[in-house]
């Protein structure tokens, strides 16, 4: 990079596709360029952009569903978010969760609801607000995953656990 800087040897950059060519403003930040000397030139290659970490398929399945909570939840929707598709998440969530999509989103849900539960939240704002448009449905899926109502529950404070 000295050389570029005393001006002794022109230069081109070159985008990260190999082909176009960019002027070196384009690229101001020279950690991402690549030095090649080709004779008495020197070409400065931009390299590409690092790709983001990959983050885990389930924790980015979790960050849809936290943001989307109170709406309806549909296997296209998280599969569209994570970039995979809809088969590929059934799978995952077979092999990972030993769980349907269902079963883990009703307990994700479920889960969100203690916390309200064990506040003076009214309990039809609840189940609103963990993605059910009835009480009887939520009450439903409660009682399946805990064993009692989400009155009975809220009575003892919570001293009731999932199965």
């Amino acid at each position: 990079m000295e050389r570029e800087k005393s001006g002794d040897y022109p230069f081109i950059v070159i985008g990260p596709d190999g082909q176009s060519s960019h002027t070196k403003g384009m690229y101001q930040d020279p950690e991402k360029w690549k030095v090649l000397e080709m004779g008495n030139a020197v070409l400065l290659v931009a390299r590409p952009e690092e790709p983001p970490p990959k983050t885990d398929k389930i924790e980015k399945i979790s960050e849809y569903i936290d943001g989307h909570l109170s709406e309806k939840i549909t296997l296209q929707d998280v599969a569209d978010y994570c970039g995979i598709s809809v088969s590929t998440l059934t799978k995952l969530f077979q092999q990972r969760m030993a769980l349907s999509f269902h079963q883990y989103l009703t307990r994700y849900r479920m889960v969100a609801a203690v916390p309200l539960l064990l506040s003076d939240v009214p309990l039809e704002s609840i189940c609103q607000q963990v993605g059910y448009s009835d009480y009887s449905s939520f009450y439903r899926a409660f009682k399946r995953i805990f064993g009692v109502s989400p009155r009975e529950f809220r009575q003892k404070r919570g001293k009731c656990t999932p199965p």
